[in-house]
């Protein structure tokens, strides 16, 4: 297939995808638009807006990971494991990971709390004050 622009190109990939599902009786979880390249979703968007205003829906796999690859939420992600297990060394090594400076662990009001052992675990140095 060959189309004049992006415009065109979405409007043809939003026709057949309707055809599919429509005459060819294809599900819709069925059906696959790969794109060799993505940037900024600057080809996909064209293609959903078609397909929304044919009440299509559609996924972008890609989303969750942009989500998580922003760093507020990361760090809630984290909390949210530390709250369900305490001793979850992944969320601390992120929690770690994404404090610049030890001001921030002072503002939370938690204090090294350091055991004899130098095998103490990470999740228990540190409790409030």
């Amino acid at each position: 297939m060959a189309f004049e622009g992006q415009v065109a190109e979405a409007q043809g990939i939003s026709t057949l995808v309707q055809k599919l599902i429509e005459e060819e009786g294809v599900p819709p979880h069925e059906i696959l638009v790969l794109l060799r390249t993505d940037y900024n979703k600057h080809f996909s968007r064209l293609i959903e807006e078609k397909l929304d205003a044919l009440a299509i829906e559609s996924s972008d796999p890609e989303a969750v990971g942009r989500m998580l690859g922003k760093r507020d939420n990361r760090w809630l992600l984290a909390v949210f494991r530390l709250l369900v297990h305490r001793e979850d060394a992944l969320a601390w090594a992120t929690l770690l990971h994404l404090i610049r400076h030890w001001r921030l662990v002072r503002q939370l009001h938690l204090r090294p709390r350091c055991g004899k052992s130098n095998a103490v675990r990470l999740c228990a140095s540190f409790g409030p004050r």
